[in-house]
């Protein structure tokens, strides 16, 4: 972006030195009422003028196509880096959605296995009270070593 941001300041700049010197040379002549042009410092005939006049025409005209020319490279490269921003937007809203989406999934899933770490440990308290702490400590080391490794055969 910076690039582009510098080489349209450069064919601004360009732009407007060859305006400026267009513009100078057309301050410079001055047509008289009899078709003579006068400069500042000397007078000239008539054909010296309309030669004057054509060369600055063609400059012009020249100066028409360049800037045509550069405008519509600099839109172009505007735009195909537009496209390519736009692209790269999309791309990266899409994984962010993937990361939110897989955050929830962790969040829910850590809910759940809270919900039942809390479950278990009333479980384990209830049981303690009533003196069947060692019976209910070894069922759920049983259940809790039978659900590690099912766990570790679906991950594997």
């Amino acid at each position: 972006m910076n690039n582009e941001k510098k080489q349209v300041s450069s064919a601004e700049n360009v732009l407007k030195d060859e305006l400026s010197k267009i513009g100078d040379e057309l301050a410079q002549i001055r047509i008289g009422p009899r078709g003579t042009k006068s400069h500042a410092t000397s007078t000239t005939t008539s054909s010296t003028a309309t030669d004057d006049v054509r060369r600055l025409s063609s400059r012009l005209t020249k100066f028409e196509s360049q800037t045509s020319s550069t405008l519509f490279d600099l839109t172009k490269k505007y735009e195909a880096l537009s496209s390519t921003f736009q692209t790269t937007m999309a791309k990266r809203e899409q994984e962010v959605k993937g990361l939110d989406k897989l955050y929830q999934d962790v969040n829910e899933e850590n809910d759940v296995l809270f919900e039942r770490f809390n479950d278990e440990l009333g479980k384990v308290a209830t049981a303690m009270r009533c003196g069947d702490a060692e019976k209910e400590l070894l069922r759920l080391l049983t259940k809790t070593r039978e659900q590690e490794g099912l766990m570790r055969a679906e991950n594997a």
